[in-house]
C-alpha cells in the first residue's frame, strides 16, 4: 500500500507518517530541458511542501524548471514517485532529490535523503521511513512454476485405461453416498470463506483509511 502524498509534486510514500512535527518535505528536481532554440541544458528547481499552495504546474520555460501559478489540474501524474509537470514532455535525464526529517524508532528526528532517477522510481512500490533513513521498496516478482508433461509410452497408456474402467465402477457406487454429504460441506465451507472474505476486506479497508488520515493530517 502506498499513501497518498500532500501534493503531486511532491513524492509519495509512507514515510509521511512518520515525520518530525513541524517538518517540511525538501524536493530538488533536476532535468535536461529542451529550449527554443533546439539545444537543451541541465536545469534544477528546489522546492517544498510548504510552498506548493496555488501551484498548478512545473514546467519547461525554455529550457529552464519553474513552478507555475495557478488552479488547474496537473498532468503527467502516473508515476507518484516523480513530480507531476508538463516539464515531463521535453525533458529527459530526470532526478529527483527528497529530503525530509524523519523520525527514528526512538522518537529522535533525523535528516535523511534519498536520490533517484526517473527510471528508478518506475520500479518503486513505496518510499518509506526505516528507523530515520528513507528508503525505496520495490514490488517482488513471483515466478510460477513450470510444469512439464511427458509420454511414457502406449502400454502406460493401456493400463491406466483399465485401471480407470475399473475406478469408474467403484467410483459410481460412492458418488451417490457422498454427494450429500458433499453438498452440505460445500455450503458451509463457501458461508465460511465468505464471511473471511468480507473480514480480511473490511480490515484493508481500515489500514487504508488510518493511512489516508494520517497524510492529510500532515498536509492540513
Amino acid at each position: 500500500m502506498t499513501s497518498s502524498s500532500c501534493s503531486p509534486f511532491i513524492p509519495a510514500g509512507s514515510y509521511q507518517e512518520s515525520l518530525s512535527a513541524n517538518t517540511v518535505i525538501q524536493v530538488t528536481l533536476t532535468a535536461t530541458c529542451k529550449n527554443a532554440s533546439g539545444g537543451s541544458a541541465s536545469s534544477t528547481l528546489s522546492f517544498n511542501s510548504g510552498a506548493l499552495s496555488g501551484i498548478e504546474d512545473i514546467s519547461n520555460s525554455n529550457g529552464s524548471l519553474v513552478l507555475v501559478s495557478g488552479s488547474g489540474s496537473p498532468i503527467n501524474t502516473e508515476n507518484p514517485y516523480v513530480p507531476a509537470g508538463s516539464y515531463q514532455n521535453s525533458s529527459s535525464n530526470i532526478q529527483v532529490k527528497l529530503t525530509a526529517t524523519c523520525l527514528s524508532e526512538k522518537g529522535d528526528g533525523v535528516t535523511s535523503s534519498i536520490t533517484y532517477t526517473e527510471a528508478d522510481a518506475k520500479k518503486f512500490s513505496g518510499i518509506e521511513n526505516n528507523n530515520g533513513d528513507l528508503e525505496s521498496t520495490t514490488s517482488s516478482s513471483i515466478s510460477l512454476p513450470t510444469v512439464s508433461e511427458s509420454d511414457d509410452g502406449d502400454d502406460d497408456d493401456d493400463d491406466g485405461d483399465a485401471d480407470a474402467d475399473g475406478d469408474a465402477a467403484a467410483d459410481g457406487a460412492d458418488d451417490g453416498a457422498a454427494e450429500g454429504g458433499g453438498d452440505a460441506a460445500a455450503e458451509a465451507g463457501g458461508e465460511a470463506a465468505g464471511d473471511a472474505a468480507a473480514d480480511t476486506a473490511a480490515a484493508a479497508g481500515g489500514a487504508d483509511a488510518a493511512a489516508d488520515a494520517a497524510a492529510a493530517a500532515f498536509c492540513a
